[in-house]
């Protein structure tokens, strides 16, 4: 028995040395493949990559030899063959790193651009936000940040990512494919006259047609520069304005605005006013006759230029300062009238000066632009703040302060449809001339809007809820809060893109800082408060040649309501 334990105990012994020895051989064992190169190794590799010097446009390091596509071929080479996607980029398996919740990210070795054959790829460059050695997240927000931005400039009607694998381990290339779009484009065409057709019972009052529409060419030669007339004509208004925008003049981003406009017009002020006419301009034959009808009239002429810059504070959101000059020409206004005012009578403050006069002012702003499309907008946000000053210590006859902010969001709804929910606000501070005022008409829909910031329709608008809104029409303070239903009729690449049904409703708000404080005499309750009611029921059409709107509101333009 004694013999049998020590056999097993002999055993025992040998066994466990034999287990360590083999541990000891297991560890020792040299590794069989060697370390991957480090994450501060590829970088600093990346650092030693040739560059070029800034604004050399086509010539980055994204292309350091000039490719086909810089000349708007958009062809590239094929990733190579047997380079399977899932694999590249989930080298380790997707069960694997859902597991340990990990986000894999890469160095970018290449941009490439596909499908432009007018925009420039430097062009589209500007917009990426990635160097050659970034480090790129797939699942990063910057990446559909990227789309919104070039889809937000209005020249794809389609942009597109990928990534694809370079040629080493870990980098990509990343390929941004673009589908080109008319960047010539009509907007802002309005007609009309410049009374209802009611209005023909007045023999004093002629119905006169107007015609007005912007020409716009968004990516002039493919450069990304912008250029755009408008034009008003009528018998009593007329004007033109030019504008040109140039994206990048100076460091990278910085833009070149200018712009030159002239205008010729009349603006009517008071509701069936009490005027001393005074003498008129002997060479205009219209001005007794327009002062004896329903208004007091100012004839003026005005012309000026702008020159302004602008720069990205981020991928969505852009300031802009501008100076704006403009030599001011009062051709001919009543010499007093006053107006009915709620139950009292006040003269009319035509809001001009004698003469010539000068207006000089610096304008500030900030836009925030999140919009999948700039055209056919179906979700997202753009907020929109402007600052005005115009100060005699900037050579102007004319000393106020004006701000505007505009916010428009767009909600697509499941069953496919989208709400706009809008709101503006905007106040002045100061002796402001009335073209920078706020007008009844760029509020309602319901009598045509300025064009030019010139007025054409003398009518007041319509009044729904009786209130101290009815006296109105040129005044400091202003408010707007709308909602519309879209509703997508069509959609296409031909001629005619988009076709859309818009039901627009909301409340309106015009008024002095002083009837804020102090209501209109003659009102009570509720109907002290100068808000009214607007709507507008239409189509809108996106074709090759522009977007065009013709709304039930335009209709009503034809009638004197």
């Amino acid at each position: 028995m004694a013999s049998l334990h020590a056999t097993r105990l002999r055993r025992g012994l040998g066994l466990a040395v034999l287990s360590v020895a083999l541990a000891a051989g297991v560890h020792a064992q040299p590794p069989e493949a060697a370390p991957e190169e480090s994450a501060p190794e590829v970088l600093e590799a990346a650092e030693e990559a040739p560059t070029t010097a800034e604004g050399e446009g086509d010539t980055s390091f994204f292309d350091e030899e000039p490719t086909p596509d810089d000349e708007g071929d958009g062809d590239t080479e094929p990733p190579p063959e047997g380079a399977e996607e899932d694999d590249f980029f989930d080298t380790h398996g997707r069960d694997d790193v859902e597991s340990r919740d990990v986000r894999v990210r890469y160095f970018v070795e290449a941009v490439r651009i596909q499908g432009n054959t007018r925009t420039r790829s430097s062009v589209i460059r500007r917009y990426v936000p990635y160097e050659r050695g970034a480090v790129l997240d797939p699942e990063d927000e910057e990446l559909e940040t990227l789309t919104w931005r070039l889809r937000g400039t209005g020249w794809f009607d389609e942009v597109s990512l990928r990534l694809e694998p370079g040629e080493r381990r870990g980098w990509v290339v990343l390929v941004i494919r673009v589908v080109e779009r008319n960047t010539i484009a009509v907007g802002g065409l309005t007609f009309g006259i410049s009374e209802g057709v009611q209005a023909t019972r007045d023999t004093s009052v002629d119905l006169l047609p107007y015609v007005g529409f912007t020409l716009t060419e968004s990516n002039f030669l493919g450069s990304g520069s912008s250029l755009s007339a408008s034009v008003l004509l009528s018998s009593r208004a007329n004007g033109f304005r030019l504008e040109h925008e140039h994206p990048r003049l100076f460091k990278r981003d910085w833009s070149l605005r200018s712009a030159f406009f002239y205008h010729r017009a009349r603006q009517y002020f008071g509701n069936d006013p009490l005027i001393d006419a005074g003498e008129c301009d002997p060479d205009d034959a219209d001005c007794l006759e327009e002062i004896a009808a329903r208004n007091a009239v100012v004839f003026y002429q005005r012309g000026g230029v702008v020159l302004g810059t602008g720069h990205d504070l981020g991928a969505s959101t852009r300031f802009f300062l501008d100076w704006q000059g403009e030599m001011v020409d009062l051709r001919s206004r009543p010499d007093a009238a006053s107006e009915r005012f709620g139950s009292m009578v006040r003269p009319i403050d035509f809001a001009i000066e004698d003469g010539l006069s000068f207006v000089s002012l610096v304008r500030f702003g900030l836009v925030y632009d999140r919009r999948d499309d700039p055209v056919v907008t179906t979700r997202g946000l753009h907020v929109r703040f402007t600052g005005e000053l115009s100060h005699p210590v900037l050579g102007s006859d004319y000393d106020f302060v004006r701000t505007q902010l505009s916010v428009r969001g767009w909600v697509p709804l499941p069953w496919g449809h989208t709400l706009r929910l809008s709101l503006f606000a905007g106040g002045v501070i100061g002796q402001a001339p009335f073209f920078h005022q706020f007008h009844i008409a760029d509020l309602t829909d319901l009598v045509p809007g300025r064009m030019l910031e010139m007025q054409l329709d003398r009518r007041r608008a319509p009044n729904f809820f009786g209130t101290a809104i009815a006296p109105m029409r040129v005044e400091e303070v202003a408010a707007r809060v709308d909602v519309q239903y879209e509703l997508p009729l069509y959609r296409s690449r031909k001629g005619l893109r988009a076709l859309d049904l818009y039901v627009n409703g909301g409340l309106l708000l015009l008024a002095d800082w002083r009837d804020l404080r102090v209501a209109v005499p003659g009102y009570e309750g509720a109907a002290r408060l100068p808000v009214d009611l607007t709507f507008d029921i239409g189509l809108r059409m996106d074709t090759r040649v522009g977007t065009f709107q013709l709304g039930f509101s335009t209709l009503l333009g034809f009638l004197d309501l």
